[in-house]
């Protein structure tokens, strides 16, 4: 569902800041304010925070006719849209690469030790939460312990959101990760 979601925002509105500078260079800032409010709902709905705080202050400045912001905003707004699309092709090999890993290792069961793991994950999650840079050193903890390969894409996909301090999707990709290791 989320993929699809995802998938949705990307065919849509993926071209939304340009659609708002067009708008403010024929002075229609009724269309600029409608347009930028979309992408704060949308982005509000995908839990896009970044994108959403982004579409959130450019509305206002839009609103408030500050063109010293605008300029800012609108570059800003236009990162955040392009993470979001990029989170989005990752999350789509990442589902690619687990068909295939999925395949390769339904032949066996791998076992692992929740009793364990549950408490790593609790602190991983708190670190991860917290923005705090130690998550990297608990996600190694954590990879160390779990030995199925059930996750591997998901862990792959959170080392690697860690190392770019993206800590909001690295949470949505921990909640997938704790889901199908049923250690909720």
């Amino acid at each position: 569902m989320f993929r699809k979601l995802l998938a949705k925002f990307c065919t849509n509105h993926g071209n939304i800041v340009e659609e708002i500078i067009s708008a403010l260079e024929s002075n229609d800032n009724e269309a600029a304010v409608h347009l930028a409010h979309t992408l704060k709902g949308v982005s509000g709905n995908i839990g896009a925070r970044d994108l959403y705080l982004a579409a959130q202050s450019l509305e206002i400045a839009i609103k408030q006719q500050d063109g010293g912001k605008l300029h800012e905003l609108l570059q800003v707004s236009t990162e955040r849209v392009k993470q979001v699309i990029s989170s989005s092709s990752m999350i789509d090999v990442s589902m690619e690469m687990e068909k295939t890993s999925d395949k390769e290792t339904s032949d066996h069961d791998e076992t692992f030790d929740a009793s364990r793991l549950k408490p790593l994950f609790k602190e991983l999650e708190a670190s991860i939460l917290e923005s705090d840079t130690n998550a990297q050193n608990i996600l190694a903890t954590v990879r160390g312990e779990v030995t199925t390969s059930l996750v591997k894409v998901e862990l792959d996909q959170l080392n690697h959101l860690l190392d770019q301090y993206d800590f909001d999707e690295g949470f949505e990709i921990l909640k997938v990760v704790v889901d199908k290791l049923d250690l909720a």
